[in-house]
């Protein structure tokens, strides 16, 4: 578990978070609400999903379609990202097929919802 103590160590360090949406990990979303005023700089965000073996049986190990559409975790989302724009911060977002079953198209359900207007 992350704490207080390990992102200041990060800031100290001028090191970025992983900020990873899935397994076993806290949720991204109380990371930030928790930490985020720690975070300098750059951030690193990746969604995963939580269960890689099972999203691989629902696809087929296609990933043309969406199957397990996470809606509010999109919202939550855009507006995390939104707010590490406002705070000028270098974001790098990884989406794994695993998120939802399509990684483009998650990219497309985010871009719906405005998060990449401005870029």
């Amino acid at each position: 578990m992350v704490d207080q103590r390990y992102f200041e160590f990060l800031a100290e360090r001028g090191l970025s978070h992983v900020f990873l949406q899935g397994y076993y990990m806290t949720s991204i979303f109380e990371t930030w609400r928790r930490f985020g005023r720690l975070v300098r700089d750059s951030v690193v965000v990746r969604l995963h999903g939580p269960d890689r073996e099972g999203i691989e049986r629902q696809t087929g190990e296609s990933w043309d379609r969406i199957v397990a559409p996470k809606d509010e975790d999109l919202a939550r989302l855009v507006d995390m990202m939104r707010d590490m724009r406002d705070r000028s911060l270098t974001i790098y977002l990884n989406i794994n097929n695993h998120f939802e079953g399509s990684a483009p198209l998650t990219i497309e359900r985010l871009r719906a919802r405005g998060l990449f207007d401005g870029e």
